[in-house]
């Protein structure tokens, strides 16, 4: 505790940090991290590019989200559209609301991967209704009695995490195409955008003002250990030079590996490097419409029709591919942070991704990575490091199987992960401290 109130009473060197990032930083007893919004660090140098985010704004007089052709439309909006209905997605990817007179208090164990059945999204940090730890997947794992790791005992695995456990405080970069439209990092799905309209994001792409050895400089002043980028977000824009993919940055007008980058300028500074993976990929072919896609259908119908011809399985293999690229051609990666999995109708769990797989190539080239929950792998031994409740006021230390359990909380001053020009979703600053 000594500790946590030391990190909150920083010098005015971070207060103006974390102003810069317009983001929440929590230090909490297990390891706090934090989200920024990146469009206030890369911002694209074509007139053209920063012409887009005004030019496809939804308009205020058309329902929200608007359709397809709205991504055309440019009437200026005087004031913040209702937030769109989000029925299908997970607990952590609901989005906060500024109405809320004050925060829930929550235990970890209550948050659950299981998507939501409610028809609005949550109130700002509402907590979701307490469900059972045990993963709802549509077919049970053949293996999931098997350890993925060679057996530790609870003092090597203690061991293993130790580092991150004293680290206690970190930043989560989300940077992507999605910041040139400006409206939320789920925009695409929001928007129900095919990849043809998507397009003009990607033909702009030029952060020029991308500056990683300032953020590690800011970062590391701040009393940062640790610092985790979205390698691929759900759009399927890779940060890397992938050799599976042409959709990535070194094929945009910026031309270079932006992770690469990245990873040197912090490893520079003595902050240890993690890599956020996203398990869906809206952009690649083979990858099935869910009912998380931008193209699901309102006929349930559809949904075959839609998926003929696709197959999962060179999907698993290319995201294989990609996890092999990121945990070799880096040197040590410390954290893999996968997102995410929504098991049963329409959905996708351990299964359709071969968690087990994944997992055990990722361990196996890094054998002191740290790895998250959200493979659908809760009940596997080894399946899992810690656990990622978000947007919650943690009061338990969260248990399973009678153990406490490592845990990280992510926060953000709003409801975005990502850059958003008109962010309206901003918590309170009674909400902040409470935080």
């Amino acid at each position: 505790m000594e500790k946590t109130v030391k990190n909150k009473n920083q010098s005015g060197r971070r207060q103006k940090f974390l102003a810069a990032l317009v983001c929440v930083v929590l230090l909490l007893s297990a390891a706090g991290i934090v989200r920024p919004s990146h469009g206030l660090l890369a911002q694209p140098s074509d007139p053209a590019a920063s012409a887009l985010a005004e030019q496809t704004r939804p308009r205020q007089d058309q329902p929200w989200p608007p359709s397809p052709q709205a991504d055309q439309q440019s009437l200026p909006s005087q004031q913040p559209p209702p937030q769109p209905k989000s029925p299908e997605l997970p607990p952590w990817q609901w989005q906060s609301q500024p109405q809320s007179p004050s925060l829930q208090q929550h235990t970890p164990q209550q948050l659950k991967s299981e998507p939501s059945n409610q028809s609005e999204p949550c109130s700002s940090l509402q907590p979701v209704q307490a469900q059972s730890r045990k993963p709802q997947s549509a077919q049970p794992l053949q293996s999931s009695s098997e350890s993925i790791l060679p057996r530790e005992t609870d003092a090597e695995k203690a061991a293993r995490l130790k580092w991150w456990t004293d680290a206690r405080f970190g930043l989560f970069i989300h940077f992507g195409l999605y910041a040139l439209p400006a409206r939320h990092e789920w925009v695409k799905n929001h928007e129900r955008l095919t990849n043809e309209q998507y397009q003009k994001y990607f033909d702009h792409f030029n952060p020029d003002l991308f500056n990683p050895r300032q953020w590690a400089r800011m970062a590391k002043a701040a009393g940062m250990k640790y610092a985790v980028i979205t390698s691929k977000h759900h759009e399927g824009f890779c940060l890397w030079d992938s050799k599976y993919t042409d959709y990535k940055v070194t094929n945009t007008p910026f031309g270079r590996d932006l992770l690469k980058e990245f990873v040197e300028a912090f490893r520079a500074e003595g902050l240890k490097v993690g890599f956020y993976y996203s398990l869906l990929d809206w952009h690649h072919p083979d990858y099935t419409i869910d009912r998380v896609h931008p193209l699901r259908p309102d006929n349930e119908a559809d949904y075959d029709r839609l998926n003929a011809g696709k197959d999962m399985n060179r999907y698993r293999q290319y995201m294989k591919d990609q996890v092999r690229e990121l945990l070799t051609n880096y040197g040590e990666i410390s954290i893999m942070w996968f997102d995410f999995s929504f098991p049963g109708k329409h959905g996708k769990g351990r299964d359709d991704w071969d968690s087990v797989g994944l997992l055990k190539l990722a361990r196996s080239l890094q054998p002191n990575i740290i790895v998250d929950d959200r493979l659908d792998l809760q009940d596997v031994e080894g399946g899992w490091d810690f656990t990622t409740p978000e947007q919650v006021v943690v009061t338990k230390w969260p248990e399973y199987k009678g153990k406490k359990i490592p845990w990280e909380t992510c926060q953000t001053f709003s409801g975005s992960w990502g850059y958003y020009r008109d962010e309206y979703t901003w918590k309170s600053p009674a909400q902040l401290i409470e935080l």
